[in-house]
């Protein structure tokens, strides 16, 4: 009956919930995070295992292993994909590693792109195919998201050129603290040296999202979820950073967690390791961007990173339309719907289809992304 309080209901007192859920509740306020979420740990280790060796069978059956940069891609991704691969010289040792691709879209990878494939089977996010890449190579590589455009081949020579006190190269950084400056995805290069030397020594942490809940993340992928540091790793991160009021490491910057490669890098800085941004470009928090009024990435002639447009719906729209223009006529039948969905949707918003690559032109214009820059964004130069 509409207005009832009746048990279990949200707005109900907790008094009168079930005896198993307050129980629950009770549970989780006294029982350590990294102790609830072992039984779920357990169980993806066990799923992923056969995965992450069917990767590393196809790691070993690469001709060319050294200077190896892997391009991640996710399902319905494939004109970002296509996009991005395009800009990148066949003397680049380029991989490609996906998860949560439809059959079409891996069979059309397979028959089209001339370029080394693995698709794991298991629909994964970021941060586990990040752990695979970091638990299967054995010479330094480089990793670039579906949505970065290197419109530049030689940043990818130095994305892997290290020197020995270095255990990330990036593109994209930001000061999380004075004097710690820290490498954001999309484009990164991982020297296998120090990742190695950070196990021996016992200051490993993973490269994927850390919290002390196990906290499942935002997103399509169902086995997305932040890893809990051990009481180990714990010591470790608290060697560089604060303790709040439980005695736990702050995440540096203010955030609410350890985003991806975070915990990783502060873990290595403890060991005499460092990050080295091999171009300049900014990554701002989103409190700190919005204050300033400057957008969250820097973009350069070199290198543009998508991500933030798609935050923005009619760039999102306009970027998409100028893309799948680009690539749809080639890709499976779903994504000439997609076009067709997209020219809709920009309709709606009052943008004429044809004005689309326009509209992502004045804006990358307006960031100092210069006209053939834009033209290689856009698929046309």
């Amino acid at each position: 009956m509409a207005g009832t309080r009746g048990i279990g209901t949200a707005d109900a007192p907790r008094e009168s919930a079930p005896w198993w859920r307050r129980a629950s509740d009770t549970g989780r306020r006294v029982v350590p995070a990294r102790w609830r979420v072992a039984a779920r740990d357990r169980r993806f280790a066990a799923e992923e295992r056969p995965e992450l060796q069917a990767f590393q069978r196809f790691y070993e059956r690469l001709e060319r292993k050294r200077g190896a940069v892997y391009l991640f891609v996710t399902g319905g991704l494939l004109h970002r994909l296509v996009s991005a691969e395009r800009l990148v010289p066949r003397d680049v040792n380029l991989v490609l590693l996906g998860s949560g691709l439809a059959e079409p879209e891996v069979r059309w990878i397979r028959t089209r792109l001339d370029r080394p494939f693995h698709h794991i089977g298991l629909p994964v996010d970021a941060n586990t195919a990040w752990e695979f890449l970091f638990a299967t190579n054995r010479f330094d590589f480089g990793y670039v998201d579906a949505d970065c455009l290197v419109l530049e081949p030689a940043v990818f020579d130095d994305l892997l050129r290290f020197d020995d006190d270095i255990a990330l190269n990036a593109a994209w950084t930001h000061p999380a603290e004075p004097g710690l400056a820290l490498a954001v995805p999309p484009l990164v290069g991982v020297h296998v040296a120090a990742v190695r030397e950070l196990r021996r020594g016992g200051r490993y942490l993973s490269p994927a999202h850390h919290d002390w809940d196990g906290s499942v993340l935002p997103g399509p992928q169902p086995r997305s979820y932040r890893r809990v540091p051990t009481a180990r790793q714990r010591r470790t991160l608290l060697e560089v950073l604060p303790a709040d009021e439980r005695g736990r490491p702050v995440p540096p910057g203010g955030a609410a967690h350890f985003d991806t490669l975070v915990a990783f890098q502060i873990g290595a800085v403890t060991a005499g390791y460092r990050t080295r941004a091999v171009r300049p470009l900014a990554h701002r928090p989103p409190d700190a961007a919005a204050a300033s009024g400057a957008w969250q990435q820097d973009l350069s002639d070199e290198l543009v990173h998508l991500r933030e447009l798609d935050r923005h719906v009619r760039l999102h729209l306009a970027i998409e339309h100028a893309q799948l223009s680009a690539t749809g006529a080639e890709l499976p039948g779903s994504y000439r719907a997609r076009l067709r969905e997209v020219a809709g949707r920009l309709a709606g918003l009052g943008v004429a289809p044809e004005e689309a690559a326009g509209l992502v032109r004045a804006h990358l214009n307006g960031r100092g992304v210069g006209e053939r820059s834009a033209d290689r964004v856009l698929g046309a130069g």
